[in-house]
Parts: structure tokens; sequence; C-alpha cells
């Protein structure tokens, strides 16, 4: 009967390291730089530090004279950034 005990103790105790190793490992125990290229030749890129899973805030649109600023973009300048998703990685955001 006792060892049933230390088996079913051993194996709660496995488990509960397993879940607190797995929660530390999350986005959300991270914070990510979500940096801002105003892809104007002019203004400095800008970066924010964005908790994991959180979102990152939009910036105002930039303002180049004989340009229309269209939206955001990560990686294909033609989908725009979703700025309601939760950042996961360090990304650099460019105008477009």
């Amino acid at each position: 009967m006792k060892s049933k005990h230390y088996i079913a103790t051993a194996i709660f105790f496995m488990m509960s390291i397993f879940i607190l190793i797995m929660s530390a490992c999350s986005s959300a125990a991270h914070t990510f730089i979500v940096a801002f290229d105003y892809n104007d030749g002019v203004t400095a890129t800008t970066s924010v530090t964005v908790k994991g899973d959180s979102v990152v805030q939009e910036p105002d649109d930039p303002v180049r004279t004989g340009y229309v600023f269209e939206y955001w973009y990560f990686d294909d300048d033609e989908v725009a950034y979703d700025f309601s998703s939760p950042v996961m990685q360090n990304m650099t955001l460019r105008a477009k």
C-alpha cells in the first residue's frame, strides 16, 4: 500500500515540475522588441519592448511628401500587419 502512495506522490511531483517548466517556456514569460522602420530615409527607426502574448500599439502614420502611407507590414509587403495579434517574436515593422 505504501509503494502505491510513493508512486502516486512521485508522479504528482514530476507532473508539477513539468507544468512549471512548460509555463516558464511560454512566450508570455518573454519580452520582445518591435522596431518601426519608417522607410522614409529621414526618420530614425524606433522600437518598443512588448511582453510576450501582448499586442503592440500602432504608431502614428508616417508622413512623407509625395507619398501616401498605406500600412505597416512585417515579412510580406503585400499584407498589412494585424495590430490585434499578440507579439510572439522580435520583429521590424516597415511602413509602406
